[in-house]
């Protein structure tokens, strides 16, 4: 790893440059068009993002529809350092969050993500209820580093934070329809405005099908197919002249089967002879050693096993607001439950030409969330102060379903509880009017229990066991703001994630928790009159006992075990440069930039599918990332408004298990995108074409290697896909 630090030092004396040495620009554009201000609420009140010292990616709803943004996924793409990883892709219940390098993978979903999701500042402990259902909202905020002090617990990475479009005073609504290749059909609208006097109401819902774009060479269709749907209903009431009550609940239900799968291993499907130590591409014995990727001009038939997945989510949140003389008193109250299964089939014949035998992975959550706070501004002094409490009861269970018996054997199933307590406080204060201090401070008490965990094949049973975890965690930045275009900030924060479990009675015990320990040097900057918007970040991590699925042989029977563990420590360091630019009145472009160098210190005798892991990298940290888009926009008079859009993404090589085995590596990612649209003069109506992935290319968004098969999969994204989008507001 040293050349790879070397390259980071190379890499980052520039991003210092950047921030501190970014030359003046003197033109004046006095009178000119200029980008909007962009507004967050990552520290719990509303502020301009160019004033807050957090790493901060930021897209509001017109964004979203603008690049044809459905789910989370379709957001990591255009945030660099941010991805989203699903178990087969689609619609999977089984999710993994990843900010600059970290993620919890966890097949069971009884323990928590590094990487938080929140939506309308209500924790959800199952992510993929986030993942899929991305609809009327106002902005997604993704909070890059630890968020301590004000998110705590299990956001020690970051967190992903959807904000819904609240309830208004005035009737108004909008519909749209799309329609795409593969039959794609996809439809979500709203409806708002007032119930009675002091009583406003929102009605939000979303359809969302296709037919998935694969052939099965065995015959077996039903790769990629989707079919969800959700509701969102608010009720905001005015409590008199400084009160108000927002009453939200939601519900969605989604159906669907994993996109396709290339299937690389070591024995030809139709002799049945061994292949090693050659490949198997599409269960053919191909020349070569070791694994590779499919090639890019492959036909995209399909000899693999069929993934279907299920989930439904329903939860609601409670908002009450207090406008007093000398602060804000709010309280949240959130509720969410989740239920879902991933099915797998196998088959005794080659290639999968006799599937008899079903392999659910079920899982349920719920959870109740309370938060409590009040806030203030005297003069210089910004303050505020919190109490928190949640509590959750998981299931996670691993089944075998013999279909010609029609018997369900439950090999292994857990449940855990879990009661947290917090209390916390942030401070912000103006020494002058160019320097100000912003710290906070976070005591966190947590008791998880393992209620029951058993194997009903071995007759194993693992008596009731807790992990307990008190943690202090926090923030404090420096702030130097010379004028209004520019502030430069430096950071330490610190965060957690509770410990864990496993689900295998026979495996290890509790799980510690994980901290990290950040530093951050940042700066913001708007140009030309705010023509010009800039954010660049330096970071550097110490991440100490990671926690991961790490499945290894056993030295005497080779039998494969997946255990979750404490893998090691790890330093993350990276830059992130993001650039937007008001070109000409109506042409505006954007670009961001993303480094990231990992490595793991672990145990030399940690060793995972034959590999050490000791000096790897961690998973899904590509060394690059970019994205942009350029908008150009062309008004007429009479005949409306054009909209010419392109976008895209690309990113390097990454590894998607912790051994960095070839065998679970992606090739180069690169996609692009276009877009035309039309609005109406009056812009009520408007039609737009798409094509996704123009070039048709190839590309892994995740891959799983089996060692007790010595066989790896790799889920493909999404082809070219073209369609139109039709809507109108009211």
């Amino acid at each position: 790893m040293k050349n790879a630090k070397s390259c980071s030092l190379r890499f980052i004396a520039p991003g210092i440059a950047l921030l501190f040495g970014t030359p003046a620009l003197s033109e004046e554009t006095s009178g000119a068009p200029m980008l909007e201000e962009i507004v967050v609420t990552a520290q719990k009140r509303t502020e301009s993002l160019q004033d807050v010292p957090i790493a901060i990616a930021t897209l509001d709803g017109n964004q979203l529809d603008s690049f044809g943004i459905n789910n989370a996924v379709q957001v990591s793409q255009m945030v660099p350092n941010f991805s989203v990883g699903t178990l087969g892709g689609g619609s999977s219940p089984i999710t993994f969050l990843n900010i600059r390098g970290i993620q919890t993978t966890d097949f069971t979903l009884i323990n928590d993500a590094s990487v938080a999701l929140y939506v309308d500042e209500v924790y959800q402990s199952a992510q993929a209820a986030g993942v899929s259902q991305v609809y009327d909202i106002e902005r997604v905020e993704v909070l890059k580093g630890p968020q301590g002090t004000l998110f705590g617990r299990n956001a020690s990475a970051g967190l992903l934070h959807y904000i819904t479009r609240r309830p208004t005073d005035e009737f108004e609504g909008y519909a749209e329809l799309q329609l795409g290749d593969h039959g794609q059909q996809i439809a979500h609208g709203a409806i708002s405005g007032p119930l009675a006097e002091g009583i406003n109401a929102r009605l939000a819902g979303k359809y969302n099908r296709d037919d998935g774009y694969a052939e099965n060479a065995d015959g077996v269709d039903g790769f990629g197919e989707t079919d969800i749907y959700a509701l969102r209903a608010s009720v905001e009431f005015d409590l008199g002249e400084h009160a108000k009550a927002l009453v939200s609940i939601h519900h969605s239900n989604s159906d669907g089967s994993a996109n396709p799968r290339y299937q690389v291993g070591t024995r030809d499907s139709e002799s049945g002879a061994p292949c090693a130590p050659a490949v198997v591409i599409k269960g053919q014995c191909v020349s070569g050693t070791g694994f590779r990727f499919p090639s890019a001009d492959a036909e995209r038939t399909y000899d693999a096993q069929p993934l279907t997945s299920e989930y439904e989510a329903t939860g609601g949140v409670i908002n009450i607001s207090w406008d007093l003389d000398w602060g804000t008193f709010t309280s949240i109250t959130g509720y969410e439950e989740f239920d879902s299964a991933v099915t797998g089939d196998t088959g005794t014949g080659a290639p999968y030409s006799n599937l008899i035998i079903q392999v659910p992975f079920t899982a349920e959550a719920e959870n109740f969330s309370q938060e409590l706070r009040i806030n203030g501004d005297a003069g210089g002094l910004r303050w505020l102060a919190g109490l928190y409490y949640y509590e959750d009861e998981r299931t996670g269970a691993n089944t075998v379903d013999l279909i010609p018996l029609g018997v369900r054997l439950t090999d292994e199933a857990a449940t855990t509880e879990s009661t947290s307590y917090a209390v916390f406080g942030s401070v912000d204060y103006s020494f002058s009017n160019s320097i100000s201090l912003t710290a906070g401070v976070r005591y966190t008490d947590e008791v998880r229990e393992l209620i029951e965990n058993v194997n009903n094949l071995t007759g194993l049973d693992t008596p009731a066991d807790d992990a307990e975890n008190q943690e202090v965690t926090g923030d404090a930045s420096l702030q130097w703001q010379p004028n209004d275009d520019h502030m430069a900030y430096l950071k330490y924060s610190r965060g957690f994630k509770n410990g864990g479990f496993n689900i295998d009675p026979i495996s290890v015990g509790p799980v510690d928790s994980e901290i990290l320990d950040s530093w951050e040097l940042g700066a913001k900057s708007s140009w030309l009159e705010n023509r010009i918007q800039s954010t660049a970040a330096i970071f550097f991590y110490d991440f100490q006992g990671f926690q991961s699925v790490a499945t290894t042989l056993d030295p005497d029977t080779l039998a494969p075990t997946a255990d979750f563990i404490n893998a090691g420590d790890s330093s993350v360091q990276g830059v992130e440069v993001d650039i937007r630019w008001l070109a000409l009145e109506n042409l505006e472009l954007y670009i961001s930039a993303a480094y990231l160098d990992t490595e793991i210190d672990a145990d030399p005798e940690l060793i995972i599918d034959g590999n050490t892991v000791d000096g790897n990298e961690l998973q899904q940290a590509p060394a690059f990332q970019l994205a942009g888009y350029a908008k150009y926009s062309l008004d007429t008079e009479n005949i409306g408004r054009f909209t010419l859009q392109t976008d895209f993404w690309y990113k390097e090589p990454t590894f998607f298990g912790l051994d960095n085995s070839p065998a679970e590596r992606s090739d180069y990612n690169h996609v692009v995108n276009a877009r035309v649209r039309w609005d109406s003069p009056s812009d009520r109506y408007y039609l737009g074409v798409f094509v996704e992935n123009v070039f048709d290319e190839q590309y892994t968004t995740h891959s799983f290697y089996s060692p007790a098969s010595d066989t790896a999969w790799y889920d493909q994204g999404l082809p070219r896909w073209w369609g139109v989008k039709m809507g109108a507001s009211f």
